[in-house]
């Protein structure tokens, strides 16, 4: 099974070659391959999908695995090349802020360190709604009714927050893109001041689901892939708790 799964690796690796050279060329960036190069995804994939599949057997949580081991070779090789997805695309605050964008909001406050990436995100929101870079955290949360966290703070080990507890309170609602751990400073805090509060939970579960669908062309249960996803959570912090 862990070979017929790793044949499956090779062919995934392959159409990782070709969606690397068709999103340079819808992006226009220069993209060229050599031979060690075009064998790098199919051989990095069949490894890794045979690894999983020796140690997990058929599951649910073998198709989890892959697929974000799929997406992390995607991601690696195709950025030796172009730097494009790691500047981009790593860290899910642009592909919030326009499905926030989308939901009709009156406007989208943008904070991050690095003010040209902030101004960047803002520029492009333009077209779909109000959209303005803060000077500063405490500007981005004045009169704010909700706060999205898409940055990696608090991800493990990091066990920062991106907003002072005292800017927090009962009457806006904070979701966080992290997912590791699921209950992070940030949502804590929120949580004590009466805060309604979103995990990473579905983000981490329904992209899964939806890169699952593009890789493969089927479409996976987004159920069970929830029910995988608390399973192996429930492990992690069992083992925590344990020691």
């Amino acid at each position: 099974m862990a070979l017929a799964w790793a044949v499956a690796g090779v062919l995934t690796g392959a159409a990782l070659n070709y969606l690397s050279r068709w999103l340079a060329r819808i992006e226009e960036i220069e993209f060229r391959q050599s031979l060690p190069e075009m064998l790098l995804m199919p051989a990095l994939c069949a490894l890794l999908f045979f690894l999983f599949a020796l140690q997990l057997g058929l599951q649910p949580l073998l198709f989890i695995d892959s697929v974000y081991a799929a997406l992390l070779v995607q991601v690696l090789a195709f950025d030796l090349k172009t730097r494009y997805i790691l500047d981009l695309v790593m860290f899910p605050s642009w592909a919030i802020a326009f499905a926030l964008a989308a939901t009709g909001v009156s406007e989208i406050r943008i904070f991050d360190t690095d003010r040209a990436k902030t101004e960047q995100l803002a520029a492009q929101l333009k077209s779909h709604g109000e959209a303005r870079p803060a000077g500063s955290v405490e500007d981005a949360m004045r009169g704010a009714t909700g706060v999205v966290n898409g940055s990696p703070v608090g991800m493990l080990p990091n066990r920062g927050t991106p907003i002072p507890d005292v800017l927090l309170h009962k009457d806006v609602w904070v979701a966080d893109a992290v997912y590791t751990p699921l209950w992070t400073p940030l949502l804590n805090a929120a949580k004590a001041k009466g805060a309604e509060v979103m995990t990473g939970r579905e983000l981490a579960v329904y992209q899964a689901a939806d890169a699952f669908e593009l890789f493969t062309g089927l479409q996976p249960s987004a159920v069970e892939m929830g029910n995988a996803f608390d399973a192996v959570m429930a492990r992690r912090y069992a083992k925590v708790n344990a020691a």
